[in-house]
């Protein structure tokens, strides 16, 4: 059985993007998150997301020390070279198109269309996407909102109590050795049937529920 999170439905909010006190009045903490091909304890990741007639609002707030963070991109792929949340979703179980959201701490996005398996447009924008990046003393945070319509005119219906949208979360754990070398390690809410990292199988995707 997939997991499931229920995005709560509120009143009309305003313009901009919330802040933490919306998302801890307004959304359930999600941290029941993984390392797929380690033996190793996830800690001090939180993912929380709510709606209005508008748009679809999320937040991950990341624990952490030591992570990549590049000063400058020259594209967008750099961001992909950092550590980084992702959100991949669709409207289709055997994902043979889905969209994807990777978002670094400064709140740089990464979008791209994905057609299965791993064949990836990286032209496509995420039409109305709004992010935030906050650096915190242990971490960072991301903070974005995604437009309803936007979902609307890629095939997903998000309007109504009931709807339901395929979706994976993810981290990019991203971190340097005492070598100065990379170390690349996968966080995943669902864990993929799969022996080595890979999220662009459909077995890495759980459902959001619009409440």
């Amino acid at each position: 059985m997939k997991k499931e999170y229920i995005v709560k439905s509120i009143r009309g909010r305003g313009k901009g993007l919330p802040g933490a006190n919306d998302f801890i009045k307004n959304s359930e903490a999600l941290t029941s998150f993984s390392y797929p091909w380690e033996q190793k304890e996830v800690y001090g990741l939180e993912f929380r997301a709510f709606c209005d007639d508008e748009n679809l609002y999320f937040r991950y707030c990341v624990e952490t020390m030591g992570y990549i963070l590049l000063n400058g991109v020259t594209t967008k792929r750099d961001i992909l070279k950092e550590d980084r949340v992702e959100i991949f979703f669709t409207n289709d179980p055997a994902i043979k198109i889905y969209f994807t959201l990777e978002i670094d701490a400064l709140g740089r996005a990464f979008c791209a269309k994905g057609v299965y398996y791993r064949k990836t447009d990286y032209s496509w924008e995420m039409d109305g996407l709004l992010t935030r990046g906050d650096l915190l003393p242990k971490g960072y945070s991301v903070t974005g909102s995604i437009k309803i319509k936007s979902l609307n005119d890629l095939g997903i219906s998000f309007t109504k109590q009931g709807d339901r949208m395929i979706t994976g979360l993810y981290r990019a754990d991203f971190s340097k050795n005492d070598k100065g070398e990379t170390l690349e390690r996968w966080i995943s809410w669902v864990k993929p049937e799969s022996d080595k990292p890979d999220f662009h199988i459909p077995s890495s995707f759980g459902i959001f529920i619009r409440g």
